[in-house]
């Protein structure tokens, strides 16, 4: 996160799925690049990570973590736990659900 430029997400809650960090850390793959490779060889870490600290994606360990992260990252945001969209655009808004915070490089594609 931070090697370099990083683009910053917020990942809400959508229909059908209770738990985004869990589903988030499936899709991320174990934080080792290399253990990625051999257990989870779609994952993002095991596609674009290269090795240990630089595993290509961030993603929070549970809701307080998110919580944490979010509140740091994005400070002029308000959350809550109401499912809804998150804000479009680039002004700062109030939204409801998101329940983590992920960070990509930029010259991860």
């Amino acid at each position: 996160m931070c090697s370099g430029p990083s683009h910053l997400l917020i990942l809400t809650r959508t229909e059908g799925f209770e738990d985004v960090v869990t589903s988030w850390r499936t899709v991320m793959g174990p934080c080792d690049p290399n253990v990625a490779r051999r257990e989870q060889p779609e994952s993002l870490r095991a596609q674009y990570g290269t090795e240990m600290p630089f595993n290509a994606v961030h993603g929070s360990r549970d809701r307080e973590d998110a919580d944490r992260e979010l509140a740091l990252l994005f400070p002029s945001l308000k959350f809550s736990d109401k499912d809804t969209e998150a804000p479009q655009g680039g002004e700062a808004e109030a939204t409801e659900g998101p329940t983590e915070a992920l960070c990509f490089p930029e010259d991860v594609d």
